[in-house]
């Protein structure tokens, strides 16, 4: 029997996760697979934004203690990684790894060093090409990909495409001057990045007093002053942690436990009512206080019709997120919405993907989502702590909610990333949609996939060989933004109906 010639377009964290599930599920060497990995970008598994050769202060959102690219859904066979976690291949101590928010360039050498181990390791023949696919047609009963070194045919496509690009990136932060005042389109987490860039990374540095607090000291490279903005006029606080509740933790556990268990139980005409009402009553529960729950609930109301208004000062926001953090504030709504939402997101993940999320409710989700996010996962306490040193230092204006037109600015640089979603304009992309290969469900961003991660055609059939993960299937399968491989099996199942063995492996890198 011949092999089956399997291409997975993309080798960032998705593309190594695919693999990783190959391996796992026991292909025995006996010629049963041929991959081909086509990734232009020289690190491996890591992909642009785990580049090696960020700098050390752009950091994860996230502690070291949650950076585990392991597989544990339970859907397959568990990851054999000699890497283990993120913390276990740095040698950290755990309480240490519970609080540190590791540099992004980091968690992407780790990711890497998995990547190479799997590509060594593979019971299969494997060729990786440093290259990106330009096109990809159905030919016959194959997919032909096209890249710059020529044409190859294949059984099997994986989609694992990741971030689009820009059409037009716009100007560079290496054009700022030191006496300019620049603008930055957005707010978000890479707005956040790009400002630290403008200081930090221009050779200003931030220095703590006996109180904790940050003071920072300019190199005289800096702008003359940065001042983002955002349509909201609301900022992205510090991540909220369970061990700030005032309820002890054995009753927010079980609080989780059950509300997750209703957001999976809500009925197909459920809408999202349900899951707002178990957001409000988790809130209740996680801040101790009645009339949390009622706060909640009409928070989430506004949230949904996008009735909520500016931040009346985003900087007093941010410090009181950052004093939260500290143990120094009782924790407030907005923290109580944002753990909410992070410790029930499994259960929404499981509930609301695969159309679970009604035609007319998506609307909604999405305004929902795009609010509470701001606040489930923001950026780490220092990085708050940095942005309130910049406005202290009179260089950072935090006035959100004008737009760059209403002062002067001399040059604007966009930091707002393109959607996730299907981008038609996009090599290999374009194309799959007018032949008929993919379909986008109304409201939707994402193409439409399986439980088993293959594509649906524009007449609702599977389109043969051709499966997709990642951004790429945002809204259909909600959460892809992460390095969380628990969320979805839907690529563990894929893996399993390639595999033509199933019998375990040793421990992928260890020695036969």
């Amino acid at each position: 029997m011949s092999a089956t010639r399997v291409a997975i377009v993309g080798f960032g964290p998705r593309g190594a996760g695919a693999l990783e599930r190959l391996i796992a599920h026991g292909a025995t060497g006996s010629g049963a697979l041929e991959v081909t990995i086509f990734e232009p970008h020289p690190d491996h598994g890591a992909g642009p934004a785990y580049a090696h050769d960020q700098p050390e202060f752009l950091l994860m959102n996230f502690p070291a203690s949650k950076v585990d690219v392991s597989w544990r859904n339970g859907s397959g066979p568990p990851s054999n990684l000699e890497q283990g976690s993120f913390a276990q291949w740095q040698g950290l101590d755990p309480d240490f790894a519970d609080r540190w928010y590791p540099p992004r360039a980091f968690v992407g050498r780790y990711l890497s060093d998995v990547a190479r181990t799997l590509l060594r390791s593979a019971p299969f023949p494997i060729e990786l090409l440093p290259e990106r696919v330009e096109r990809i047609e159905r030919t016959g009963e194959c997919w032909s990909l096209e890249s710059p070194s020529g044409i190859l045919d294949f059984d099997e496509v994986l989609l694992a495409v990741g971030h689009a690009r820009p059409d037009d990136p716009g100007p560079g932060a290496s054009r700022v001057g030191p006496t300019e005042r620049v603008g930055i389109r957005g707010f978000g987490l890479t707005a956040i990045d790009l400002i630290l860039g403008l200081t930090e990374g221009r050779g200003g540095r931030f220095e703590q007093d006996g109180r904790r607090e940050l003071t920072y000291v300019p190199s005289g490279r800096e702008p003359a002053q940065i001042i983002p903005g955002s349509r909201s006029g609301r900022p992205m606080l510090v991540k909220p942690e369970s061990d700030r509740s005032p309820a002890p933790p054995e009753p927010v556990v079980e609080a989780v436990a059950q509300g997750g268990r209703r957001i999976r139980g809500l009925g197909p005409d459920a809408g999202i009512g349900g899951l707002m009402a178990t957001i409000a009553s988790l809130c209740g529960e996680l801040l101790q206080l009645e009339r949390a729950c009622v706060e909640a609930s009409e928070w989430l109301s506004s949230a949904c019709e996008g009735r909520l208004g500016s931040e009346d000062d985003p900087v007093e926001a941010i410090g009181r997120s950052l004093r939260i953090d500290r143990g120094e504030r009782w924790p407030d709504l907005p923290w109580a919405l944002g753990l909410a939402w992070r410790e029930l997101y499994p259960a929404i993940v499981e509930r609301f993907s695969h159309g679970g999320l009604r035609a007319s409710d998506r609307a909604a989700f999405l305004l929902l989502a795009s609010e509470v996010e701001r606040l489930a996962f923001g950026p780490p306490p220092v990085n708050a702590a940095k942005l309130l040193a910049l406005v202290d230092a009179g260089i950072l204006d935090l006035s959100l909610g004008r737009s760059a037109d209403s002062v002067h600015i001399d040059i604007e640089i966009d930091s707002v990333t393109a959607p996730p979603g299907l981008h038609e304009t996009q090599a290999p992309l374009k194309g799959l949609r007018s032949a008929g290969f993919v379909r986008v469900a109304a409201g939707a961003r994402g193409i439409e996939v399986t439980r088993e991660a293959r594509c649906v055609g524009a007449a609702g059939s599977v389109t043969p060989g051709l499966a997709a993960c990642g951004r790429l299937t945002e809204d259909w399968l909600i959460g892809n933004d992460t390095l969380n491989r628990s969320l979805h099996p839907e690529v563990d199942r894929w893996a399993a109906t390639l595999c033509a063995a199933k019998s375990p492996l040793a421990p992928v890198g260890a020695p036969s």
